[in-house]
């Protein structure tokens, strides 16, 4: 079974965007430097970004938890899910999180 995306799935991904609702939460922290993730607790992770706006650790449990769902499409709604909710960046979306140009920052 491959577990490459079609260009059908690949656009859909691209196609996501966070929801209006956490854009300014999650662009200060990227733009600090620091995780999105909210703990159970309530508390933020402290720990630096490095992909998808997660530090290494939530990065690894992100992707464990979406390889347990069965199939393609379960993985790509795992992730949408994911998105709406906040918890992680769309790929390959994150310079555009940090950046200083006007024009490209509000794109997010």
């Amino acid at each position: 079974m491959s577990t490459r995306m079609s260009l059908g799935q690949r656009y859909l991904m691209e196609a996501l965007q966070v929801p209006k609702i956490h854009r300014d939460r999650l662009r200060k922290r990227v733009r600090e430097g620091k995780c999105i993730t909210i703990h159970e607790d309530g508390s933020e992770c402290q720990n630096p970004v490095v992909s998808r706006g997660l530090c290494t650790l939530c990065k690894q449990h992100y992707y464990l938890a979406r390889r347990k769902q069965e199939g393609e499409a379960a993985k790509i709604e795992f992730e949408k899910e994911k998105v709406n909710q906040g918890l992680i960046l769309p790929q390959g979306t994150q310079a555009d999180w940090t950046t200083k140009n006007p024009f490209l920052r509000d794109a997010s």
